[in-house]
C-alpha cells in the first residue's frame, strides 16, 4: 500500500475498522512512510532541505528583544528564554497561537473547549491566568476586566510571525505589573519580508475549514506593505454531558502592515486589524434567585474589535536608539455571561544609549488609558460603576555594565508604576550573565513582580447558579464579592541557568527557579443569609477575596537540541513544577490545593523534524502532561504528525494529524464563567499553500 494512503487511513478511519490497536497501526504507518526513502536520505541536502542551515551554533547569536527591550544575543541573555521560530510554527501543524505555545518549556497549555484555552507559565493556570503578560509586537493583550488573555481573538496568519519569544520568570522590571511568572511576545515579520502572494486552504473533520489570503508589495523603494484576510470554521469538541452542547467556532479577521524607511537610521511601521468571532457554548445559567436550580442553556456569543499600532525607531549610532510606540485597541464582547466594551490607548517611549564602552543605559516612560462599559449578566452582578476609566503611569530605568573583558554582564533595573487600584509599585531586578568561553553561558537573576487587582476583584461580584447545600438541603447561591481593599499579589523570584553549545549539532539549556509569593488571593467565606423567593427560601453563601495566601514554587526546565544528520533535527523539552501554598490566616480553605493542582507537575515533549528527499518533510511531535487532580483530569500522552510535500517551489501540500493517541481526552475543566468543558478529539486536516 502507498505509505501516504496508510497514514491517511490511520488518521481518518474509525476505530472499528482496525485489526490492530490504533496506536500500533499509526506507528506502523509512519515507519512505512519512511521505508521508500531509506536508500535516499543522503540526498536530502541536494533538495535544499538542510537543517544545518539552522545550526545550533547560530542559536548563540539569535537575537531576543523582550528581556531588556533591546536586541541581545540569546547566549548572553540572563533569563530563561525560549524562541519559537517561524519554521517551528510551520512544522508543528498548529493552527492557532495557543497551541503553538505547547512546544515552549515551562508553559502550561490546556484546551478547555473548541475556542478556549488556559495558558500560563510556571503554575497558576486558569482560563484567565493573571500572572502572565502576553504582547503582540509590544501591544499588551492583557484585559483589566479579568486579568487574563482572551485567546479566542488573538489570531493572525501564522506564516507572518517572525518569532515568539517566551520568557519564563518575571519581566516586570521592563514591562510592569502582571509580568509575574512570564512574558510572551509575538513578533510579526516586517512587510518587506512578505512580498508576493500567499493563499492557503485547509479542511478536515475538526478544523472544518480555515483559509487565508495575503498579498505584499512595495509602494516605493522605501515603503513596503501587506494586506491579509482569513476565515476559520471549527467544529465543536466532544461533549461528555447529557445535554449535547455545541462549542463550535467561527472567526474572521483582516489586517495590514506598512513599513517605511526614512533613512538607514530611521524607520516607521503602521499596522492594524479588525476581527469578529462567533462562539457557541453550553453554559450553566440561573436567573437567581427566581429559579431554584441551575439550567443548562446553549447560547452563542460574539466578540469583535479592532486595533491600530504605530512604531517609530531612530538609531543615531550603534548603541543610541529612540523608539516610540502608540496604539489604540477596541474590543466588544456580547454574551449572556460576560458583556463588556473596552477602549484602550497606550503611548510608550524608550531611549537606549551608551556611556563609554562598558555601560549601556535604557530608560523609558509609558501612559495607558482604559475605559470600559460592563453590563449586568446572569453571572456578573452589579459593579460599583457600570463604566470605569483607569490610568496607568510608568517609567523604567536599566543599567547594563560589562566587566571582565566582556565576559561578565550585570544588569540592574526597575519599573516604577502607578495604577488606580493599588497605587505606586516598584518592581526591581538584578541579572548577571557570565560567558567564560564562547560556547558556555551561566546566568542568575533576582526579581520582584506584582499582580495588580482586576476590575472584578476590586469592584464586582460573581454569582454562581443555585446549588443544593448538602448539610441542610436548601438551594444555595454562592456569591464571590469584590474587595476594594484587595492588595497586589507579590513575588520575589530567584533564577539561574546554564547554556551549552557543544558544536553545530548539539546544545542544551537548563533553567532553575525558586519563587516566593506573598499576599496571594484567598477566598474567605462569610456568614450565610437566607432570602425569600417565589420558589421558596434560598441560602446565599458570600465569599470575599483577601490577601491571606502565601507560599513557594520551584522547579526547572531543560531543552536539548540535537542534529543526528544534516536532514534530521530532534528537540526534547522537560519541565518540572512543585507548588507549596498555605493560608496565613489558618482557615480551613481548599484554595491552596486548588491552585497547586491546576497546573501539571511535569511535562515532556519531543519533536522530530526530517527533511526527506523529493521535497518531502516528516514532523513528529510526542507530548506528556501529568494529571491535574483539582481539575479531575488524568495525565496523558499526545501525538501529532505532519507530512508535507512540495511538488513545485511555490506549492506545498501537507497532511496533519493531531491527538492521534486518543479518541478523545480532557485537558482541563472549565474554570470560569460556568461553561461546560469539552474533550479534545483525534482529528486531521489537509492543507494547500500556494505562493508567488
Amino acid at each position: 500500500m502507498n505509505p501516504l494512503i496508510s497514514v491517511s487511513s490511520c488518521l481518518f478511519a474509525p476505530p472499528s475498522s482496525y485489526l490492530l490497536p490504533r496506536k500500533a497501526l499509526c506507528i506502523s504507518a509512519l515507519f512505512s512512510l519512511l521505508l521508500p526513502f531509506r536508500a535516499d536520505l543522503a540526498l536530502a541536502a541536494d533538495n535544499n532541505l538542510d537543517f544545518s542551515d539552522l545550526s545550533l551554533e547560530q542559536l548563540m547569536n539569535l537575537e531576543v528583544t523582550t528581556v531588556s527591550r533591546k536586541p541581545e544575543p540569546l547566549a548572553e541573555t540572563a533569563a530563561a528564554v525560549y524562541v519559537i521560530s517561524n519554521e517551528d510554527i510551520q512544522q508543528s501543524g498548529a493552527t492557532n497561537i495557543a497551541d503553538v505555545l505547547r512546544m515552549a518549556p515551562g508553559v502550561q497549555v490546556a484546551k478547555v473547549s473548541s475556542h478556549t484555552w488556559a495558558v500560563s507559565i510556571r503554575g497558576f493556570n486558569d482560563r484567565f491566568s493573571d500572572k502572565l503578560l502576553v504582547l503582540m509586537d509590544g501591544r499588551t493583550l492583557y484585559n483589566p476586566l479579568h486579568s487574563g488573555v482572551t485567546w479566542e481573538i488573538q489570531d493572525m496568519i501564522l506564516e507572518d510571525i517572525a518569532q515568539i519569544e517566551v520568557i519564563r520568570g518575571p519581566g516586570a522590571a521592563m514591562w510592569g505589573a502582571n509580568a509575574v511568572n512570564g512574558v510572551i511576545n509575538i513578533i510579526s515579520k516586517n512587510s518587506a519580508d512578505t512580498k508576493g502572494a500567499l493563499v492557503t486552504a485547509a479542511a478536515g473533520d475538526y478544523e472544518q475549514f480555515h483559509g487565508q489570503v495575503r498579498y505584499g508589495g512595495t509602494l516605493a523603494d522605501s515603503t513596503s506593505y501587506r494586506l491579509y484576510g482569513k476565515y476559520l470554521l471549527r467544529d465543536g469538541g466532544k461533549d461528555t454531558t447529557a445535554f449535547e452542547g455545541d462549542d463550535s467556532w467561527y472567526s474572521s479577521q483582516g489586517g495590514f502592515r506598512l513599513d517605511h524607511t526614512f533613512s538607514p537610521e530611521s524607520t516607521l511601521s503602521l499596522q492594524g486589524a479588525l476581527y469578529k468571532a462567533d462562539l457557541n457554548d453550553l453554559t450553566v445559567i440561573a436567573d437567581t434567585p427566581l429559579l431554584p436550580l441551575p439550567v443548562p442553556a446553549q447560547h452563542s456569543w460574539e466578540m469583535s474589535g479592532y486595533h491600530v499600532l504605530g512604531e517609530w525607531q531612530k538609531s543615531n549610532a550603534k548603541d543610541n536608539k529612540l523608539q516610540t510606540r502608540v496604539y489604540w485597541d477596541t474590543t466588544d464582547t456580547d454574551s449572556i455571561l460576560w458583556n463588556e466594551k473596552r477602549n484602550t490607548f497606550d503611548v510608550d517611549f524608550q531611549h537606549i544609549f551608551s556611556i563609554g564602552k562598558l555601560q549601556n543605559i535604557s530608560w523609558g516612560m509609558e501612559y495607558r488609558y482604559s475605559n470600559d462599559s460592563v453590563n449586568e449578566t446572569y453571572h456578573i452582578r452589579p459593579l460599583n460603576d457600570s463604566s470605569r476609566s483607569d490610568n496607568l503611569y510608568s517609567a523604567f530605568l536599566q543599567d547594563e555594565i560589562t566587566l571582565l573583558d566582556q565576559q561578565l554582564k550585570v544588569t540592574i533595573g526597575s519599573k516604577f508604576e502607578h495604577n488606580d487600584y493599588t497605587g505606586f509599585e516598584i518592581q526591581p531586578s538584578i541579572r548577571t550573565a557570565w560567558l567564560p568561553r564562547y560556547n558556555h553561558s551561566f546566568w542568575a537573576a533576582v526579581s520582584r513582580a506584582v499582580h495588580t487587582p482586576s476590575r472584578y476583584e476590586h469592584d464586582g461580584s460573581i454569582y454562581s447558579p443555585i446549588l443544593v447545600n448538602p448539610e441542610n438541603g436548601m438551594p444555595t447561591i454562592e456569591v464571590f464579592r469584590s474587595n476594594p481593599d484587595f492588595d497586589a499579589e507579590e513575588l520575589i523570584a530567584y533564577e539561574g541557568g546554564y547554556r551549552f553549545f557543544a558544536n553545530t549539532r548539539f546544545s542544551f539549556d537548563l533553567a532553575l527557579f525558586y519563587n516566593d509569593y506573598t499576599e496571594l488571593a484567598a477566598i474567605v467565606a462569610g456568614p450565610p443569609e437566607t432570602i425569600a423567593t417565589p420558589a421558596g427560601p434560598v441560602l446565599t453563601q458570600p465569599y470575599t477575596r483577601t490577601n491571606d495566601l502565601s507560599g513557594s514554587t520551584w522547579g526547572g526546565e531543560l531543552v536539548v537540541d540535537f542534529l543526528p544528520q544534516q536532514w534530521w533535527r530532534i528537540q526534547a523539552v522537560f519541565s518540572y513544577l512543585k507548588m507549596d501554598l498555605e493560608n496565613d490566616a489558618d482557615r480551613d480553605d481548599n484554595r491552596p490545593y486548588t491552585l497547586e493542582k491546576t497546573s501539571p507537575g511535569s511535562q515532556f515533549s519531543i519533536r522530530s523534524f526530517m527533511a526527506l528527499p523529493h521535497n518531502v518533510s516528516l514532523n513528529l511531535w510526542l507530548r506528556y502532561v501529568s494529571s491535574l487532580p483539582a481539575e479531575n483530569t488524568d495525565s496523558y500522552w499526545d501525538g501529532d504528525v505532519r507530512v508535507s510535500w512540495k511538488p513545485v517551489n511555490n506549492l506545498e501540500i501537507s497532511l496533519v494529524g493531531q491527538n492521534l493517541l486518543h479518541d478523545s481526552h480532557k485537558e482541563m475543566e472549565q474554570t470560569a464563567y460556568l461553561s461546560f468543558a469539552t474533550e479534545r478529539e483525534r482529528s486531521a486536516y489537509l492543507k494547500l499553500s500556494w505562493s508567488y
